[in-house]
Parts: C-alpha cells; sequence; structure tokens
C-alpha cells in the first residue's frame, strides 16, 4: 500500500470515530489539498455526488430544493453522505477494490 492509500485510511478512520461536534474547528479542517484530493478520488461515493450536482446546475427545476433536502436529509446512502463515504473507503481498502486495486485490476475490473 502506498503513502496516500494509508493516509486516506487514516483519514476516513478518523472521520468514522470522530465525535461530528458541529461547534469549533471540525475534523477536516486541517486537511492539506493533497489530503482533499485522495479523499475525493478514494471516495466510492464521489462520482455518484458529482452526478447528484451536475444533474441539479443542468437542469434546475422549481422541486430542486427538495430533491436535494430529500436526497441529504433522508436518504439513507445520500450521495454527500461523508460517513457513507469513509465505510467505503474502509470496506475498499480492506477488499483491495476500488482506489485500492492494483492498476491491472483497475483495467480489467
Amino acid at each position: 500500500m502506498n503513502a496516500d492509500q494509508k493516509r486516506i485510511i487514516q483519514l476516513a478512520i478518523e472521520l468514522v470515530q470522530g465525535d461530528g461536534e458541529a461547534y469549533g474547528e471540525g475534523l477536516c479542517d486541517g486537511w492539506t489539498e493533497r489530503d482533499k484530493e485522495i479523499f475525493s478520488q478514494a471516495n466510492p461515493l464521489a462520482q455518484k455526488a458529482q452526478d447528484a450536482i451536475r444533474a441539479f446546475v443542468n437542469h434546475p427545476t422549481e422541486t430542486a430544493v427538495d430533491d436535494i433536502t430529500n436526497m441529504v436529509l433522508y436518504s439513507k446512502h445520500s450521495p454527500f453522505s461523508v460517513r457513507d463515504g469513509c465505510w467505503g473507503i474502509i470496506q475498499d481498502a480492506i477488499y483491495r477494490r476500488g482506489y485500492f486495486a492494483s492498476g491491472l485490476r483497475r483495467l480489467f475490473g
């Protein structure tokens, strides 16, 4: 496992174990730009979030705010859920898939 992969596992575990305090400095506030970049690459839900955002931006509707609210607040598997993304990163690391897969495995699925 390379340094970026080890780092993202560490960050994901910290976020899952974090207390989620709403005030003061958050767990992500101390992240470097590289940390943010590898989190985005490793998060299996990141593409879903980008697709959802792109759909809302490209096709705004009167109900877009309601759609976003339902997706973020009420969906069990929201593409915006950091906790679900972290669990996905941890599972991918365990099973060596996605961001943690070998080059050949990524190429051939």
